[in-house]
This record gives C-alpha cells, sequence and structure tokens, in this order.
C-alpha cells in the first residue's frame, strides 16, 4: 500500500493486458507501476471548486472554502457572506449566526431542508427508560446501559442496527414521484419549513419550499438553519452575484455589500471520471455516461469503479453500495487471476441498453428527473442507479459474465484447469488441517472448495 501518492495517468497496455499507472509521490517524484486490474475509488466528489465569479483575487478580506476550512478564522464581530445553500452551507451558517456581527446568505437555488435524521423512536434496549430518548444525528447519546449491550450482545446490537437501516430503507418511495409517501412527505415538509420560519417571510418559502420534489437536490436535515435565517442581524440574498470587489460582493442588481470574511460554500468539481483520465484501448479517455450497471466500461478492460456513475448516491447507505461494488471488482479480478484472462469488458450493446433503460426509469419515476439544479446529473442526465439501494446491491451480488466481451490468453481456455488437483488437496497431503468433504453437513446451507 503505498499512501500520499497520486495517480496522475493511466494507459491500458494491449499487448501485455496490463494498465500502467504514472503517479507521483509526496515530495514530487513521478514513477511508474503496472497492475492487471485497476479499481478506481476516488468518486466524483475530490476537488472542491471555487464560485465561477469574477474578481475572486481582488478580494483583500478572508476567503474561505468549506471544503478547505481555516480552523483559525474568527467570525465573531465580523460581516459574514455565505456563498451557496447546498449542504455545505446549510450546514455551516448556523455555525457562523452566532457571534457574527451581520450574515449574508447567497442562495440563487431552491432546496428542500428536510427533518432532522434519526430522529425515528427506534432503541437498543427497547421498552426501557435505560435507553436514550430519540434525537438528531450527531446529538443522539447512547446511555452506558445501551453501550454494554452493543458491547456484550452481538446479536442484539445487529439487531439494533438493522432496525436502524430497514427504516431507512422504507423511505424509498419517497423519490418515486407521486408515491403516496412522497404526496406525504411534500405535505409534512411544507408545514414543517412554515413553522420553522414563522408568519411574514414569503422571500425564505419561496427559496425553501420549491417547485420540485424534495429528493430532486440532495436532501439536507440543516437543524437549525432556518431558524438562523429569521434572526434579526441575517438576510437572505437571491440574485446573482455578478463579480468579487476589493471589499465584497456585487449583485445583479446592482447593489454592493461590504463583507470582512466570505465563505464559499460552492461544492465540489463533480467529476464522474476519474480526474486522471485514463486511455482505454483506442487511447480515448473515459466519457461519462459510457458506464455499465456503475461498475464497468466498454474499452476499459480490467477497469473497476467503487462510487462510480449511476451508482447510489441519493439515498441510503453509500458504504453497504460501495461494498457491494467492491466485492463485485474482486470477483472480477478472481476470474481473471484463476482462469488466465487477458482481460474482460462490457460489450458496448449491453450497456446501451442499460443506459436507455436508467434514462427511461428516471424519466418516468424519480425526482431527480425533475427541473433542479443538482450534483447528480451530468448534461441534464440523471447519474443515479435506476431504483432502490436494495434492488443495486440485488443486482450487481452476482456478476453476469455473459454481458462481457471475454479475451484469454492461451489458445485453450481450459488450460487454466491444470493438472486436475484443487489447492485443498494439496494442502491436505501437507500435513494441514483441511476438510476434503465441505459438501458433507448437517443442513443445507451453502458451502465452498475455496481455500
Amino acid at each position: 500500500m503505498k499512501l500520499e501518492t497520486t495517480v496522475i495517468g493511466a494507459v491500458w497496455l494491449e499487448d501485455e493486458g496490463e494498465w500502467e499507472l504514472e503517479l507521483r509521490a509526496k515530495d514530487g517524484s513521478k514513477f511508474n507501476d503496472r497492475c492487471h486490474v485497476l479499481i478506481n475509488g476516488s468518486g466524483p466528489l475530490n476537488r472542491w471548486k471555487w464560485p465561477e465569479i469574477e474578481g475572486r483575487d481582488n478580494f483583500r478580506g478572508t476567503l474561505v472554502h468549506t471544503a478547505d476550512w481555516d480552523i483559525n478564522i474568527d467570525w465573531h464581530d465580523k460581516r459574514v457572506a455565505v456563498i451557496g445553500s447546498g449542504a455545505s452551507g446549510v450546514q455551516v451558517v448556523p455555525q457562523l449566526v452566532n457571534g457574527a456581527k451581520s450574515l449574508t446568505l447567497y442562495a440563487r437555488s431552491g432546496q428542500w431542508i428536510t427533518p432532522p435524521a434519526g430522529m425515528q423512536d427506534i432503541r437498543v434496549i427497547p421498552n426501557s427508560d435505560k435507553s436514550a430518548h430519540p434525537a438528531p444525528a450527531g446529538k443522539h447519546f447512547y446511555s452506558d446501559e445501551e453501550k454494554e449491550v452493543m458491547r456484550s450482545d452481538p446479536e442484539k446490537f445487529l439487531k439494533y442496527r438493522k432496525a436502524v437501516d430497514s427504516a431507512m430503507q422504507e423511505r424509498f418511495p419517497i423519490f418515486i414521484r407521486n408515491s403516496q409517501l412522497h404526496d406525504w412527505a411534500i405535505v409534512m415538509m411544507t408545514d414543517m419549513i412554515k413553522k420553522r420560519i414563522g408568519a411574514g417571510r414569503p422571500d425564505l418559502e419561496r427559496l425553501f419550499i420549491p417547485s420540485f420534489s424534495p429528493g430532486c437536490r440532495r436532501n439536507t436535515p440543516g437543524d437549525g438553519f432556518l431558524e438562523a435565517l429569521t434572526q434579526n442581524h441575517v438576510q437572505c440574498v437571491s440574485e446573482e452575484i455578478l463579480n468579487f470587489t476589493e471589499t465584497g460582493l456585487v449583485t445583479a442588481d446592482g447593489k454592493h455589500q461590504n463583507f470582512d470574511i466570505i465563505v464559499c460554500a460552492t461544492g465540489f468539481d463533480v467529476a464522474f471520471a476519474p480526474h486522471y483520465n485514463p486511455l482505454s484501448t483506442n487511447a480515448s479517455p473515459y466519457q461519462f455516461p459510457n458506464v455499465y450497471l456503475s461498475v464497468a466500461s466498454p474499452m476499459f478492460p480490467n477497469f473497476f469503479f467503487i462510487g462510480g456513475p449511476t451508482g447510489n448516491w441519493a439515498q441510503g447507505s453509500v458504504l453497504a453500495t460501495h461494498e457491494i461494488q467492491a466485492e463485485y471488482a474482486l470477483q472480477a479480478a478472481l476470474k481473471i487471476s484463476t482462469e488466465n484472462l487477458h482481460s474482460l469488458e462490457p460489450s458496448q450493446s449491453v450497456t446501451d441498453d442499460y443506459l436507455e433503460h436508467v434514462e427511461t426509469w428516471h424519466r418516468l419515476k424519480s425526482v431527480w428527473a425533475e427541473s433542479c439544479q443538482s450534483w447528480v446529473k451530468y448534461n441534464d442526465r440523471v447519474a443515479l442507479w435506476c431504483g432502490s439501494m436494495i434492488h443495486m446491491l440485488k443486482t450487481l451480488r452476482v456478476p453476469r459474465w455473459e454481458d462481457y466481451v471475454i479475451r484469454r490468453r492461451a489458445r485453450n481456455m481450459w488450460e487454466f484447469l491444470g493438472d486436475g488437483r484443487t489447492e485443498r488437496e494439496v494442502c491436505k497431503e501437507k500435513g494441514e488441517n483441511v476438510d476434503l468433504a465441505p459438501w458433507m453437513r448437517n443442513q443445507d446451507v451453502p458451502w465452498t472448495l475455496d481455500m
């Protein structure tokens, strides 16, 4: 394992059936390495970006991005501006509003603010006063008795974990247009937002009760966010920012405001293609959306994604889907190794059909296809899985090798069968304690001959 090393290039070597990587170490030195299988796990959100607003270098005050925060910044008694009302802006505003002389939020795009996450009444010790009462994520503290159960009773702890995750999976229909849960969520969230904003703030209602469905833009709980915007020293501006000046910002209505600190909560340079631009069999870089089941791409042999395009970025836990993608890639690596393959890659026709289905499913069903500004879209094409998280896990559990173009190193495809013996048998002959009859069992449970 090499840490603090940046991949700056990758080229497929057809004759060798290998990827050649160009790498840069922490000290700036460059070197090359090779691999038979290349797995890209860099994800789409790994490079934060400044806003595309003229004159940024002219500003003489403190300029900072939320993804590159300077812990030494003191905003107390300062005039603060926050650009952006996405997930980062929603999180930072409630903190900055405390102590700032004034705070101005520049928010051009609407956004639903969801109820606090983790408020469902699910307890480690059900029906007991020894369990902590429900509280929002980040504010829920387990009791000593609950912690002891987690340490000493793995089955009970697993049951609790399953209950928490299942509650999240049950909410998926919120993202299906016109479903009962979708319609209920709009009514519930509209009522909640109006109560938190209070009367007489049509400007905030216009921004935070938008015309598109909840989930079209990434849902954000925003604990304390709406309440912060109603404070007397806070204002919300929806006009476009034209440019930075030495002392502040100018908006399209000609107004200029002075600030001591400008915080850019402007997100990331969303990359549905790796930043190091791997070159394929015809020396072309990868281009979205040519992706198969979120894990592979035609003309990119032995190349796999974890957290790739059309993956699970908007519902459920990404950890589970990342794990299934990693397992998928490892199954492919094992097949390449055991069967002495030159390479495998998904066929273009199968990939075309998959992408057509993804686009059709979103157009007919999902809230993500509605008209809103969202990083999960690329050229107005939704880059998310065509269904629920559970649906994705089931689909990727076992690779469909029939969808792949498989090329072999040997003339006879069966050469990999070798001398007719298994590793298990050889280990037994060496005196190791191995089971030579794993198929003999008391119950009908899965068995394997792998070591």
